[in-house]
């Protein structure tokens, strides 16, 4: 037993603890021509260090939604490239020296759907790193979790589609 112990020590072991998960949240979810907010968070509950910066993009169908804007999140101040929204790309960075724990809301992009298809909303994450002093690089411990955009097909409790809850 002694013995097993040693040996599993001695094992470097990739723990739940050191993974960062990117991924998109709120329902990705909206009738044709409706807005909705889809914000890109980073979970760094699990983490004793912070997050001090951060580059991504973000790929869907141009032909099923489009981008409207958005704002910026929990992190602080980034910097977005919008040229290639139009053909469906978005690319994101920031940096914050003093860092950001927790559950952090990095950016939050506006989609308005254009067509009554789903589409796949994808993160490329091409860097990530914690905070200063030393800025380490912790890509390799991101989990990135794309999301599927699933058009609505009408409100909650509204069967004639007015827009309205009443029969």
């Amino acid at each position: 037993l002694v013995l097993g112990l040693v040996l599993g020590a001695l094992v470097p072991v990739r723990t739940a603890a050191q993974t960062i998960p990117v991924r998109l949240g709120g329902g990705l979810s909206s009738l044709v021509g409706m807005p909705f907010d889809v914000p890109i968070e980073a979970d760094w509950t699990a983490r004793a260090d912070k997050l001090g910066a951060f580059t991504l993009d973000l790929r869907w169908d141009p032909a099923v939604l489009r981008m409207d804007g958005g704002q910026v999140g929990s992190f602080g101040d980034i910097t977005v490239n919008q040229d290639s929204a139009a053909q469906g790309v978005l690319k994101i960075t920031g940096a914050n020296p003093v860092g950001a724990g927790g559950l952090i809301t990095l950016a939050v992009p506006r989609f308005t759907p254009l067509a009554a298809a789903t589409a796949t909303i994808q993160i490329g994450l091409t860097e990530l790193y914690a905070a200063g002093p030393t800025f380490p690089d912790v890509l390799a411990s991101a989990v990135v979790q794309n999301g599927l955009f699933c058009p609505a097909r009408g409100y909650w409790g509204d069967p004639d589609l007015d827009r309205s809850a009443g029969s």
